[in-house]
């Protein structure tokens, strides 16, 4: 993987990252109960022309289409055992956008559930729900993984 601190540093300008991907996907069709990262396979194109047009305006970084990728998050539409195939076309989606232009950040969300103890989802399962997300995406071409809006550090 990419030493991104080096990357960083290396840069001489201020680095820009994408915008909103569900605010997009929305403008190219996607509708709820469809998952945003089933778009992926259901009109991959339009998921390519977002980061393309991310990176045309300027964006040296976009993030994949996974952010609520993991096997948890995925399974509430029967769809947890697809969670690395899914991350694996979002990255690969997102690097033919990228070509050299940009690097591709793995996004990786929340699982939607709280870990013990303060909800009843064990550390051990959640870690395990992220593995596959993480497999596929480095398996697409993510550069690094962004890692959002976790509620526990551990």
């Amino acid at each position: 993987m990419l030493d991104l601190v080096r990357w960083l540093q290396e840069q001489k300008t201020i680095v820009v990252l994408d915008g909103g991907m569900g605010t997009m996907l929305d403008e190219a069709g996607w509708r709820p109960p469809l998952l945003p990262e089933e778009m992926n396979f259901v009109n991959p194109d339009a998921v390519r022309k977002i980061h393309e047009a991310y990176v045309q305006a300027g964006a040296r970084v976009i993030e994949t289409n996974t952010f609520g990728g993991s096997a948890i998050k995925l399974s509430h539409r029967e769809l947890g055992g697809k969670a690395r195939e899914i991350a694996r076309q979002a990255a690969a989606l997102a690097r033919q956008a990228a070509g050299s232009k940009a690097l591709v950040a793995g996004s990786i969300g929340p699982t939607g559930r709280l870990v013990e103890p303060l909800g009843d989802l064990p550390f051990e399962e959640a870690v395990d729900s992220f593995l596959p997300q993480v497999q596929g995406l480095l398996e697409g071409g993510a550069d690094f993984f962004l890692v959002e809006t976790m509620l526990d550090l551990r």
